[in-house]
């Protein structure tokens, strides 16, 4: 089975397994403590650009993004070890959590997706 859309323009569709060899690596600059309550805080500096970043700096505004990971949050992130591909990760948590393949795959992904949207994990290829 192939996604619908291929990855670039001149590139042919992966196919699911394909799609979950990558390794999920944490961002090195972000600061990470454990609060009171058990949850993981992760703190990234500010630097997308833009007029609300620019505006941000400008008046003094907060620099840092502060994010509270618990539950499920804090175990997927903290199980990203920069050397485990995404399939890896994808069968623990199927078999932890009695989960199907596809129920696993679709939450780790988009958890994935979210992480690297708020600039605290990016994806490689080996």
């Amino acid at each position: 089975m192939h996604s619908v859309t291929p990855n670039r323009q001149n590139e042919k569709p992966q196919n699911i397994l394909e799609q979950l060899q990558v390794i999920p690596i944490q961002n090195e600059h972000v600061k990470k403590s454990v609060g009171d309550s058990g949850a993981l805080r992760v703190e990234i500096e500010f630097k997308k650009k833009g007029l609300i970043p620019m505006a941000l700096r400008l008046t003094g505004g907060a620099k840092v993004k502060v994010y509270h990971l618990d539950g499920y949050g804090r175990y997927l992130y903290e199980r990203i070890d920069g050397k485990s591909y995404l399939l890896q990760i994808v069968y623990e948590f199927m078999e932890n959590e009695k989960l199907t393949f596809f129920e696993a795959k679709g939450l780790l992904q988009e958890y994935v997706r979210i992480l690297m949207e708020k600039g605290l994990v990016v994806l490689i290829k080996k």
